[in-house]
């Protein structure tokens, strides 16, 4: 699959993929901030963006889809850095690939599958519940933006939250508002983007591991701290103080400052 991506400075790779619901639009300012340092690659994940619809959407198809990327554009060993379900995507290629990348950094989600207990089937439920009002909106009926955050204001009271649901609104040929997600296929892959990974360890033992935590995120808790030095027994464990889940739009420069931190103490950038 041929993913839509942006690309930004010179220098060491570096791969950037986006969470459910994002795409790389929400990446461009951070990913310039890097850009001093590295060459940045921010693709579309399928059903994403500008990025081909498929009715399939597992953590196995995107990782596939992420090695094609990365052939297809000769990009010799990225440093990895995955948000929310990219970066479950990046534990999955590290596992399916470990020598093609340099290191790895997954920002606020844990390895494991998020529908475990009553806590993660609410936001399991969530998520649902999202897919679904989007996919029942009118927007053939929206005249403006503002229409449909308003529409969507019934359901969503945080604007934030609903801000970045709308960037994913474009217009077709003919004016009307459409989405750029493949809300059909999302929804019937839910279980899929909900999964878990639970794999035997296979990182070199010198590739360095960086997870990043929301402190106001639920997304990491602390049994997930267990299961990720398990599974990456020499994983760094940073937090971001005042952020929740989305910490690259919330606070971009302090996990600026974290990456790059890490990825100086271990010799990645110049």
């Amino acid at each position: 699959m041929k993913l839509f991506y942006r690309k930004f400075g010179h220098g060491c790779p570096l791969v950037i993929l986006h969470g459910l619901y994002g795409s790389s639009d929400n990446w461009v300012s951070f990913a310039r901030s890097l850009s001093r340092y590295f060459k940045i690659y921010v693709p579309d994940q399928r059903n994403h963006g500008q990025s081909p619809n498929h009715s399939h959407h597992s953590y196995e198809n995107l990782s596939d889809d992420l090695s094609e990327f990365i052939h297809e554009h000769a990009i010799v060993k990225p440093v990895l850095i995955g948000h929310s379900m990219g970066g479950k995507t990046a534990m999955f290629f590290a596992s399916k690939f470990p020598e093609l990348i340099r290191a790895l950094v997954v920002i606020d989600i844990s390895p494991r599958q998020y529908d475990e207990d009553e806590e993660e089937n609410l936001r399991f439920l969530k998520h649902r519940d999202i897919l679904r009002i989007l996919a029942e909106l009118p927007i053939e009926d929206f005249e403006t933006r503002d229409d449909a955050d308003r529409a969507l204001l019934k359901y969503i009271r945080i604007e934030r939250i609903r801000h970045f649901l709308l960037k994913n609104l474009t217009r077709d040929e003919k004016g009307h508002f459409i989405w750029k997600l493949n809300l059909p296929a999302l929804r019937s892959n839910l279980d899929n983007i909900m999964d878990g990974f639970e794999k035997e360890k296979s990182l070199p033992d010198d590739c360095p591991v960086l997870f990043v935590k929301g402190e106001l995120s639920d997304y990491i808790s602390e049994k997930d701290v267990y299961l990720i030095k398990t599974l990456f027994p020499k994983a760094e464990i940073k937090i971001i103080d005042g952020t929740g889940h989305w910490v690259h739009a919330e606070k971009p420069d302090e996990l600026f400052n974290t990456i790059y931190k890490f990825l100086r103490n271990n010799r990645l950038c110049d």
